[in-house]
């Protein structure tokens, strides 16, 4: 994981935004797995140690821009944008110009907004009020990973 923070920079209308790079392959966080050892039940994620290890790396990219910019945890209605950069199978046509299958949009998104949460970016990620995302293929001179911008709303 290499975490690229990019500066606090006023917008347009003066309001500070957090700006996160991610880099590595964005893992989904979905659907649990259930079984029963020794007569207690256990719920683990379907894709557990790939989970971690994505969830444990936007902690680490927020934590470091936060540091280099001075952010303070947002207790207030915020705005996050996701942007997601996807390997490109080497199973998928070229003529598929655009990731449309797994993984969902949604489960990419719903294990950044948890990992935000970790780093303290905002109190609860009940506090993003709007979210835009997308996802994309990489091209061949871009590293897969997401870009996170975080800025509360007025």
């Amino acid at each position: 994981m290499t975490a690229q923070p990019t500066m606090l920079e006023p917008t347009i209308d003066d309001v500070p935004e957090l700006r996160v790079r991610v880099l590595g392959d964005p893992v989904p966080q979905g659907s649990m797995r259930a079984f029963v050892i020794r007569g207690h039940a256990n719920v683990v994620p379907d894709n557990g140690p790939a989970l971690k290890r994505w969830r444990a790396d936007v902690t680490a990219a927020a934590t470091l821009a936060m540091r280099a910019n001075t952010w303070v945890t947002l207790d207030v209605a915020c705005r996050v944008d996701l942007w997601f950069l996807l390997p490109r199978p080497k199973s998928a046509p070229r003529s598929r110009t655009h990731p449309d299958r797994k993984p969902d949009l949604d489960k990419l998104q719903r294990a950044c907004l948890d990992a935000l949460t970790t780093a303290r970016v905002y109190t609860d990620d009940a506090r993003a009020v709007t979210i835009t995302a997308g996802k994309r293929y990489a091209t061949t001179d871009e590293q897969p990973g997401a870009l996170i911008i975080i800025r509360p709303t007025s």
